[in-house]
């Protein structure tokens, strides 16, 4: 529990599911690909969309979050391989750490493989950090 005055974080979970905890019909499939993206909505009530808007706003009201938390497997499949890896590519080029420039808000991608291949950093509002572990 976080205070005035506290150096912690504070730290607020807002998740989204369906009945059966997947949002696609597959593990091969992404949200973000246009075909499965119109094809999840088009079983949605009329409602949903005005409940989505609802609670982001609710959200933002209360809690004022700086950061958004995603996994991997919402941008890459189970079966991608890091891009990084490279056999002719020395180990302290593959293990340097880059921390983006100071946002007021993140967007943060947890990769425990490595896979996301991103070389955008973000937008003038909101940086991307892509969370990689060091082994």
């Amino acid at each position: 529990m976080t205070g005035p005055g506290s150096q912690r974080p504070r730290v607020v979970l807002t998740t989204t599911v369906s009945v059966d905890g997947r949002v696609t019909t597959s593990r091969r499939e992404r949200l973000l690909d246009p075909d499965v993206w119109e094809r999840w909505r088009a079983v949605w009530p009329p409602d949903v969309e005005g409940l989505i808007e609802e609670r982001r706003s609710w959200i933002e009201e209360h809690h004022a979050p700086t950061v958004t938390l995603e996994g991997s497997g919402t941008f890459v499949a189970d079966e991608a391989v890091s891009p990084r890896v490279d056999a002719h590519r020395p180990d302290d080029t593959l293990l340097v750490d880059y921390l983006p420039r100071r946002a007021s808000r993140w967007f943060v991608v947890v990769d425990s493989r490595g896979r996301v291949d991103w070389q955008f950093t973000g937008d003038d509002e909101t940086a991307l950090l892509v969370l990689t572990p060091d082994h």
